[in-house]
């Protein structure tokens, strides 16, 4: 005889749901990403491994580990994605001894990756500082306080305890920074130059003194570098579905500090251009230089934010895009031409954005 049991479940009266055994067992589905299921996370757990391993990480990839501790520190001051809850959830913050307890792991991390890559006490103050930044810039952008100025001001702070700790490195070693510097400028050099003609060693031979000028840009451009993976990773704390939009380059404008510090790098240029002030006049040139190109980034963000605002505003293809915005780095790269481009757009205001109350910088 057949079996005439019903094959629709619904109407078998043999069948038995799974959670009917378990009352509080509910079928969800595979990587869903419910409130119940990460309101769970610790945020003090997460806060603390990623800031020990971010600290580590400092010794290996100083940017990598710039990010890892800034994410920990975004978890430990309310990051929702560190925490583990929707966007309309309350922030978690932490409390003081648990961010304490943070900090403290930075700080041990960096001090583990000193040791493990066999490097000195210097280094070691070095990643102090780029902790200390880490967790200033995820503040920032956990409170939504993060713009350009702030991301300035902490690069400049950075860059000067990056110059005093590399002068006593010097000092230490028995020479002075001046010289340590050209030392390390004519390692760089000779290591280009090898294999080239002589006309083109010759020339680079000759950007020696300009390369000694613009030494200090270096350590700000490195603070800088750390200052972006900083905000990336705080951001990234704070990620979860139905967060601010990101920020668009398009959009950003310029604050007017920006103007302010190009007329006194060019000042400052311009003093330390006479002859007879001497070795403080070459102290003014070099700051004066390491001003301009500082500042230069600003407005090459805004000139490339004119730029993807005229792609958009006449709906290019990709392609066309593409090849656009090569042409824009190569031109960058030569001539500063979208620097310019961003320069006279602070007064030109090509993208017609409104000025009333010019803000500090376009916030992340």
């Amino acid at each position: 005889m057949a079996d005439q049991r019903p094959t629709d479940p619904r109407h078998n009266p043999w069948h038995r749901d799974a959670t009917e055994d378990d009352p509080g067992r509910s079928i969800v589905p595979y990587g869903s990403d419910t409130q119940e299921h990460r309101a769970g996370r610790d945020p003090f757990t997460v806060a603390l491994v990623w800031c020990l391993l971010g600290g580590a990480a400092l010794g290996f990839f100083t940017l990598i580990g710039c990010a890892m501790v800034a994410f920990g520190a975004g978890a430990a001051l309310g990051g929702r994605n560190g925490a583990g809850v929707p966007v309309s959830a309350p922030r978690r913050v932490l409390s003081r001894q648990q961010i304490l307890w943070c900090v403290l792991a930075s700080v041990g991390g960096a001090a583990i990756g000193a040791w493990l890559g066999g490097l000195g006490l210097v280094f070691l103050l070095e990643a102090v500082v780029d902790v200390a930044l880490s967790w200033v810039v995820a503040r920032l952008v956990i409170r939504e306080r993060a713009s350009a100025g702030t991301g300035y001001l902490i690069a400049a702070v950075a860059t000067v305890a990056y110059l005093v700790l590399s002068s006593v490195s010097a000092l230490l070693a028995g020479v002075s920074p001046v010289t340590a510097a050209r030392s390390m400028i004519d390692a760089v050099v000779s290591a280009t130059v090898s294999g080239t003609s002589l006309d083109v060693a010759a020339q680079l031979r000759s950007l020696e003194g300009l390369l000694l000028l613009l030494w200090p840009f270096y350590y700000f451009v490195l603070g800088g570098l750390n200052v972006l993976c900083a905000h990336a990773g705080a951001w990234l704390s704070d990620l979860v579905p139905g967060s601010k939009q990101p920020w668009r380059m398009a959009s950003f404008e310029a604050p007017r500090w920006s103007v302010i510090v190009l007329i006194v790098g060019v000042a400052l240029v311009g003093v330390g251009s006479l002859g007879f002030l001497g070795a403080l006049g070459s102290c003014l040139l070099s700051a004066g230089l390491c001003t301009l190109m500082a500042v230069r980034f600003v407005f090459m963000v805004q000139g490339f934010g004119v730029v993807t605002w005229w792609l958009s505003a006449h709906r290019f293809g990709c392609l066309v895009r593409f090849l656009v915005l090569f042409l824009a780095v190569d031109l960058e790269a030569s001539f500063l031409v979208v620097s310019l481009l961003g320069l006279v757009d602070f007064w030109a205001n090509f993208r017609k954005l409104p000025r009333s109350g010019r803000p500090e910088g376009t916030k992340a």
